[in-house]
């Protein structure tokens, strides 16, 4: 754990993000996890209706992945 908190691109720990405009959450999923298929997971963990209609502005949480 003390290394994944060493490394803050780990996808062991929150992520908190602004949602900018040209922003899209599969390409902030792929950054932040390496793979872009957590998308929806990322969404559904905001309690957003859909994950393409996402306001600029906007504090997204991207989840440790489970092990």
């Amino acid at each position: 754990m003390q290394e994944a908190l060493r490394n803050n691109q780990s996808p062991d720990i929150i992520h908190e993000r602004l949602f900018r405009e040209t922003d899209r959450i599969d390409l902030m999923s792929h950054n932040i996890y390496g793979k872009g298929e957590y998308y929806t997971d990322v969404a559904a963990h905001n309690g957003l209706d859909s994950f393409r209609q996402v306001r600029a502005g906007t504090t997204l949480y991207f989840p440790p992945l489970e092990k």
